[in-house]
């Protein structure tokens, strides 16, 4: 499951380094959209091995659960399921 989550998280903040370009440089050079595509190519690829091995351990239900805060008589919490 560890070796799972690790992947997940890998493939998410291969995602951020286009955002972060653009944030610093506006400037877009010509190789910017090849930059951007082989970033999302290469994240889908890293991306199938999760989604194989969740597939494949037949697990259809992940509880998560984020208590955010407590302000007097208000609760906020997230949860996925």
């Amino acid at each position: 499951m560890t070796m799972h989550t690790t992947m997940t998280t890998l493939t998410l903040t291969s995602l951020i380094p286009p955002i972060l370009t653009t944030l610093v440089n506006p400037n877009k050079k010509n190789s910017y959209p090849h930059y951007v595509k082989s970033i999302v190519a290469s994240t889908f690829i890293i991306s199938l091995f999760p989604t194989t091995m969740f597939m494949c351990l037949d697990q259809e239900v992940i509880i998560s659960n984020w208590h955010w805060a407590t302000t007097q008589t208000t609760q906020l919490s997230l949860s996925f399921k």
